[in-house]
């Protein structure tokens, strides 16, 4: 019988944010109290129209474009802001309704009072800005900065439009930013974290240098503010990352780090060179302790996979109940750009102030999609694991026992066709009550003779144990 422990959910004590986050100025405390408030929605009376189509009709320009969509049990229409082709950066409009009935349900909204309504003269167009950058072009946008943007840190905020330059040098992804009235570089801008290696650690290397501060401590206050007792680590060592994942109480995990799916660059070594956490390594040291219940994957590509010896996977142990992961897909790639510039902390500080209001994570991915639809439309953001888990009240992980197979040895008479069916089970089960599936390896039927059957026990949480016995068919 196996001897292993395994853990569940039920109380808490800790949390812990891993993370690898790049340099850009936070919200201040007035904007993010704004989005806390917004988390909460906003109610209104909406007019005895028809459906939502004639709701918003009616309380719009006729020439503001909306994208629908279906977002959890919502009908969400989104409406982007432009100044001419120029991204209007955080600032939208969202309606919300219900799904079945087209009820009205909120109108949310960001929007500057201090920009022109038409663009000023340029004198840069976009293939001279991307002649000014160094490396491949991957993107070019054009932007209005919001002022206190975490993205592009950059003081005083640009009042020109911008042209947002993100290209590949030697192999590390930057932004830099370039007014295009006047043709000046501002500085860089903040990439999203990053896949292309397969090594670890800060937004830079060679030497290593900066955090993405913005993401990592609004996670480290939303952890704290839902009752989690929450250690931040600005590139910590495999060590660190290893003693919160081999934990009984930490239950909230929050990397953002240059990865993917099959790994996160969480330190340096050397001052040098990024130092990887793999989700071979996970498995390791998940042996013995139970799934983590909240994990939140940064890296720009980290969520993509979900499958096996990935790091969703193994930070869940392969379960779909009593733990999710969410986080970023394609964070990277020009289909989720206006997500990550305009909208990435903003749907964090939306996801987790939904969390702490105690609805289901899955409940709260979905509104926060549905306050940021630009972080939908491009799958930028993915979900895993089980629908139905809140972490407020706090969770923690519990130690307890793994289920107990019994098996029997079972002799059977054979049929016409000289074999048989048989069942080792001699009343396995689980000391917690946890419901239990049994497979038995062969599975039958059984020919003549005595045959070795393996009777393996799993219960919900994927502990196993196992027992072998014979079974032996006589021909009649």
């Amino acid at each position: 019988m196996s001897t292993k422990k395994r853990y569940w959910l039920s109380v808490v004590l800790a949390a812990s944010i891993i993370a690898v986050l790049g340099a850009g100025s936070a919200f201040d405390a007035e904007a993010k109290e704004d989005v806390r408030e917004k988390a909460a929605g906003e109610a209104a009376n909406p007019p005895p129209t028809s459906s939502a189509e004639d709701y918003v009709t009616a309380n719009e320009p006729a020439d503001r474009e909306f994208q629908i969509m279906e977002i959890g049990d919502k009908l969400v229409y989104f409406h982007q802001r432009t100044i001419g082709h120029a991204t209007v950066q955080s600032n939208y409009i969202v309606y919300q309704f219900d799904k079945e009935t087209e009820e009205f349900l909120a109108r949310k909204t960001n929007w500057r009072e201090d920009l022109p309504e038409r663009l000023p003269p340029l004198i840069l167009n976009i293939a001279q800005a991307e002649a000014m950058v160094e490396g491949e072009v991957l993107s070019t946008h054009l932007y209005y900065i919001e002022p206190g943007s975490p993205v592009f840190p950059i003081e005083p905020t640009p009042t020109n439009p911008c042209w947002v330059v993100r290209h590949l040098v030697d192999g590390l992804q930057k932004v830099t930013v370039i007014d295009a009235a006047d043709g000046q570089i501002l500085g860089p801008g903040v990439p999203p974290p990053f896949t292309a290696f397969s090594l670890t650690g800060p937004t830079d290397h060679s030497p290593c240098a900066g955090e993405w501060t913005a993401w990592y401590e609004d996670a480290r206050d939303w952890f704290n503010t839902m009752g989690y007792t929450t250690e931040a680590v600005v590139w910590p060592s495999e060590a660190q990352v290893q003693s919160h994942i081999q934990s009984n109480s930490t239950a909230m995990f929050y990397e953002l780090a240059h990865g993917g799916s099959y790994g996160f660059n969480n330190g340096c070594v050397g001052g040098t060179s990024y130092e990887a956490t793999t989700p071979g390594e996970i498995e390791t040291w998940m042996d013995g302790y139970a799934a983590m219940p909240f994990t939140f994957i940064g890296s720009c590509g980290g969520m993509c996979d979900t499958g096996d010896n990935t790091l969703s996977h193994e930070f869940r142990k392969g379960l779909s109940i009593d733990a999710v992961t969410v986080g970023y897909c394609h964070m990277d790639q020009p289909e989720c750009d206006e997500c990550w510039y305009s909208y990435s902390i903003l749907w964090q500080q939306a996801l987790f102030g939904y969390m702490n209001s105690g609805a289901t994570v899955k409940n709260a991915f979905d509104a926060a999609l549905a306050d940021y639809p630009s972080c939908a439309s491009g799958s930028c953001m993915r979900f895993a694991g089980d629908q139905s888990l809140t972490v407020v009240p706090i969770i923690t992980r519990i130690l307890s026992d793994p289920p107990v197979a019994l098996c029997r040895n079972v002799t059977v008479s054979a049929d016409a066709n000289c074999q048989a069916y048989a069942d080792i089970n001699n009343g396995s089960y689980d000391p917690d009550g946890d419901p239990i599936t049994l497979t038995q390896t062969p599975p039958g039927p059984y020919p003549l003779g005595q045959t070795a059957v393996t009777l393996t026990v799993r219960d919900d949480h994927a502990w196993e144990d196992e027992c072998t016995a014979t079974v032996t068919v006589e021909d009649n």
